[in-house]
């Protein structure tokens, strides 16, 4: 069974967000890693629809987070503003420590919604968690900007996944990644 790989806070972070009705799938590292382990992930990255309906639910959840973490997280009522608009990346992170969470409102070369069409559903303990399709995985990842060794060895590792239904099941499997 493939499992998400969340510490306590990204947990609750995830459980925060669906208490308060917000649309959004995982993508970054920790999408890959629950299709193919490849390297830790440092951070969770959560794709949020780009929406003042969902920014508004977003910006409600993110303070209550924070309160509950006793955390003066760094974003102001501009980020919060620019929630619900496309190309936005807010990681969270306190004076003291850094949380790990990097919210997003677009990703490269895939809508939210044909993301959130096509995710994969993950059912963890009673909340069912959209986790970013591999081939959009694949398709994201794919930016000349970010194209850095940790996100080459991402794409090999994920383009290495196939599928076996001829037996009427899905079984993933993984082969060998190819040369460079």
């Amino acid at each position: 069974m493939r499992l998400l790989d969340l510490d306590a806070i990204g947990a609750d972070f995830v459980q925060t967000l669906f208490e308060a009705q917000v649309r959004f799938l995982i993508v970054g590292g920790v999408a890959v890693n629950f299709y193919v382990q490849t390297r830790p992930a440092h951070d969770l990255d959560i794709l949020s629809e780009p929406t003042s309906k969902n920014a508004t639910r977003l910006a409600s959840a993110l303070r209550g987070f924070s309160l509950r973490y006793n955390k003066s997280f760094q974003f102001t009522d501009c980020d919060l503003s620019r929630l619900g608009k496309p190309w936005l990346k807010l990681p969270l992170w306190s004076e003291d420590d850094f949380v790990g969470i990097d919210i997003l409102t677009s990703i490269n070369d895939v809508s939210f919604d044909e993301a959130y069409r096509q995710a994969l559903l993950h059912r963890a303990e009673s909340l069912t968690v959209r986790v970013l399709s591999r081939d959009h995985l694949i398709r994201s990842k794919w930016e000349p900007a970010q194209l850095d060794e940790k996100h080459l060895a991402d794409i090999r590792a994920l383009k290495a996944l196939t599928s076996d239904t001829s037996n009427g099941t899905s079984k993933t499997t993984t082969v060998p990644p190819e040369p460079c």
